[in-house]
């Protein structure tokens, strides 16, 4: 599965988080090219809407934990074609392990995150230019958090620290794949939201601590633009692309982290947020 340009990478504070599920999904390039239909003969390519015929999707949830805390998965990430509908939910927290080994310290790293692929078959019938459109609604509940607690060094004059960090994050993005030599071009605009909470603080002769956080992005109704160049002989698939993911992390680098915690929460739908859902797709 290709990369997601519009999958903002890791920044801030995140540390030693990566999007583990993204790799599990590369058989879906194969399960196309035997469920799909061979566009050969087809004259034109009508909005696709709900309900969904001839699709494919795949979908993944992994979870990852090391050291003290969660890392769950509230509801599973599904795809309802006759309706359109997408839901799924998770939830980490992270907190320090007690006793932490003096002068050395200990981490915990808890993450949660699904990701999943819709995919359309594109019959082009003739080559060269084509303008795809894909309009969805995403609603979710996303939220991070954390504790700062307090860091104590465990040895005078040398550098010591602790981090906190909590975040929930969306994406959404698509791609066009040629199913005959596996080439994709990518839609000129994605989306996401993003929420996270941290605390980092240093410690040398006297410790600074740094607390922020941010809450970015806005999503609602979404329309992707892709501007494709096809050969009418061969077979395309268009592919949604969403990810989802909670991730909470709590360490202490040559020092003692005490009453601290970090949080993070997401739900796609539900509690009183109204569903997520693909519209339609149309082929120009």
């Amino acid at each position: 599965m290709p990369n997601n340009p519009f999958l903002r990478g890791p920044g801030g504070l995140r540390t030693g988080r990566t999007f583990r599920s993204t790799a599990v999904l590369g058989t879906l390039a194969a399960l196309l090219l035997v469920v799909l239909p061979t566009p050969a003969g087809a004259a034109a390519n009508p909005p696709i809407g709900p309900p969904f015929a001839h699709t494919v999707s795949a979908a993944t949830e992994t979870q990852y934990g090391s050291g003290c805390g969660s890392a769950n998965i509230t509801a599973p990430v599904a795809w309802n074609a006759t309706t359109g509908a997408i839901s799924g939910g998770f939830a980490a927290t992270a907190v320090p392990c007690t006793p932490t080994l003096a002068g050395v310290g200990a981490s915990s790293a808890f993450e949660a995150q699904g990701v999943l692929l819709l995919g359309f078959p594109i019959a082009p019938h003739t080559s060269g230019g084509v303008a795809l459109t894909a309009a969805l609604t995403l609603r979710a509940t996303v939220g991070a958090g954390m504790l700062p607690g307090r860091c104590v060094p465990d040895y005078a004059n040398v550098s010591s620290s602790c981090v906190v960090h909590g975040e929930a994050l969306a994406t959404v993005a698509a791609y066009l794949e040629d199913l005959a030599t596996g080439s994709d071009q990518w839609a000129s605009n994605g989306d996401y939201i993003e929420d996270n909470a941290y605390n980092f603080t240093y410690c040398a002769t006297t410790c600074v601590s740094t607390v922020g956080g941010t809450s970015v992005g806005t999503l609602g109704h979404i329309v992707l633009y892709l501007n494709a160049t096809t050969v009418s002989t061969d077979r395309y698939v268009l592919v949604v692309q969403f990810v989802f993911a909670v991730f909470a992390y709590a360490e202490a680098s040559k020092a003692t982290l005490h009453s601290a915690a970090a949080m993070a929460d997401f739900s796609l739908g539900g509690r009183g947020v109204p569903r997520s859902t693909l519209n339609a797709i149309s082929v120009r």
